[in-house]
């Protein structure tokens, strides 16, 4: 890429930058703001501009804290080490790995192509990518394996099963399942995060054990996450689900959560945008109103870093905005402090806030 091309791209960003900040400052409203940036989102997903992204200064102008956002002074100063401190990194993969029902692990992230499981079933692997099940013949008595696929931190992968189900299994996770479903119920046990489209097949359920809860569906789109030392989610995008634990049940429609406590294992309704819970899957973690604990737990998973509080008040700051998960941690760590007057100081993979 010439140098000319870098400085029309840098010109670029800091005008993008300038004009939204301007915007910001002089008709900030919380509600019509994030309704813009939701467009902004769509819209941007798709346009890159070589290795400066639009995407990255999108990241940068939709953080705020409630309505009390306070911009520094030198707004071209500040700018302008913005721009300059653009990336496209993304965080160092660690090993995605399978564990077949015979104990055999398998490394997917070194691995292309077919997988032998002693079984009549096709598992194919694309590195670093995706694994597909394809069940080809069952015998007769003779039960499935049932198989691990483990997620570290700072990665993703996407999982097809027999039944055609699409599973997008987020940083940290665990996910168990068998090689094939039985005739009469389809089941899996997830640790962590994960988007499930499930096959629609009206004769048998398909059941996502999480944690203190389950979800049963016939065939939709929906959301889990279950992470341990934190509150379960479910959100629905799709069709209609149930939630289910040993105390309570609840039924889901479109854009509604449950929240499960785990101590007394209640339920907890509520209306939300459901996107917004799944937008990991399309590269971005969108928030609204979210707590600095929360978005930092995220951001923790995805770059495989660690954030630790020195005052506890902070972790109750409260943010909107969106994190381009391509992007360099640095510049997103910038952007906190630029708009918050947070104190973040790097020490290799641990971040102090404070």
């Amino acid at each position: 890429m010439s140098q000319k091309n870098q400085e029309n791209k840098k010109k670029y960003f800091e005008r993008y930058l300038a004009e939204r900040q301007e915007e910001f400052e002089q008709n900030y409203n919380h509600e019509k703001a994030w309704g813009k940036l939701e467009k902004r989102i769509k819209r941007r997903q798709t346009m890159r501009i070589g290795l400066y992204s639009i995407s990255t200064a999108a990241a940068v102008i939709v953080f705020a804290i409630g309505l009390n956002t306070v911009f520094l002074s030198k707004p071209t100063e500040k700018i302008s080490k913005m721009a300059s401190a653009v990336k496209t990194e993304r965080p160092l993969q660690q090993e995605v790995t399978l564990t077949l029902g015979n104990g055999q692990q398998v490394n997917l992230s070194a691995t292309n192509g077919n997988i032998e499981n002693g079984e009549e079933i096709i598992i194919s692997n694309k590195a670093n990518q995706s694994l597909t099940y394809k069940n080809t013949k069952q015998e007769e008595g003779v039960p499935p394996q049932n198989n691990t696929l483990h997620v570290p931190r700072g990665s993703e992968y996407l999982l097809e099963l027999s039944d055609g189900t699409k599973i997008w299994m987020n940083s940290d996770s665990k996910l168990c399942y068998p090689s094939y479903f039985a005739k009469d119920i389809r089941e899996v046990y997830l640790e962590g995060e994960a988007f499930f489209d499930v096959a629609e097949d009206n004769k048998r359920k398909f059941i996502v054990h999480a944690g203190v809860h389950h979800v049963e569906v016939l065939g939709t789109s929906f959301n889990v996450s279950a992470y341990p030392g934190q509150a379960e989610h479910t959100t629905l995008s799709e069709g209609k689900l149930k939630v289910v634990t040993s105390k309570s049940s609840v039924i889901l429609h479109p854009n509604q959560q449950a929240t499960i406590t785990k101590e007394t294992q209640s339920i907890t309704k509520r209306e939300v945008e459901a996107s917004r819970f799944s937008s990991w899957i399309k590269g971005t973690y969108e928030f609204k109103n979210t707590s600095l604990e929360e978005i930092t737990a995220q951001m923790s998973r995805w770059y495989d870093v660690e954030f630790i509080f020195n005052k506890e008040s902070l972790k109750k700051k409260r943010f909107t905005g969106v994190i381009f998960k391509q992007e360099d941690l640095d510049l997103s760590i910038e952007v906190f402090r630029k708009v918050s007057n947070i104190r973040f100081i790097r020490s290799g993979n641990t971040i102090y806030i404070g």
